[in-house]
């Protein structure tokens, strides 16, 4: 009974230590550095081209990631992850899974623009406008939350403007 479960012990070891390798090895496939030198060629074929040289496999909807786009790019031992952003230009968001990086559409990006801010001690008055960075177009009725207690509102928690 004792050899059967060191037996079984050995088994679970081993299979726990390839996952862990596997695993491993996958989550770094942004961090690679990858030589490039490709001229007016879709995205979708770039994206494949880098897949082969890190040994690994995009995965994207058609639908939501734009890939027709025709481009131009020479990288000499750029990270992967610093081509796709130069690529999709900051609004495509990686996942790492292995064997595949997965892309998907960034969340919107925004940027808090205060025209004063003011406060004895720990209270701060924040007055300004809430900017969505791809379009640069101020956002109405937006609530802002403090980044350390993330899920409780600032006091003051709506920001609105009067001219639109």
């Amino acid at each position: 009974m004792e050899k059967k479960l060191n037996i079984l012990f050995y088994i679970m070891l081993v299979l726990a230590g390839c996952l862990l390798i596997t695993n491993a090895l996958a989550q770094d496939n942004l961090s690679r550095t990858v030589t490039l030198s490709v001229k007016q060629k879709k995205i979708a074929e770039i994206l494949t081209i880098i897949g082969e040289k890190g040994k690994f496999y995009f995965s994207y909807s058609n639908d939501v990631i734009k890939t027709d786009s025709v481009v131009s790019i020479v990288s000499s031992g750029q990270t992967i992850k610093s081509l796709l952003d130069e690529l999709f230009h900051g609004r495509v968001d990686y996942k790492e899974s292995p064997g595949y990086i997965i892309l998907r559409p960034t969340p919107y990006r925004l940027t808090l623009v205060p025209d004063t801010l003011a406060g004895p001690g720990n209270v701060y008055y924040i007055s300004g406008y809430v900017y969505d960075d791809f379009t640069g177009k101020k956002l109405y009725n937006a609530s802002v939350y403090e980044k350390i207690r993330w899920n409780q509102p600032l006091p003051i928690r709506t920001v609105t403007s009067s001219s639109r």
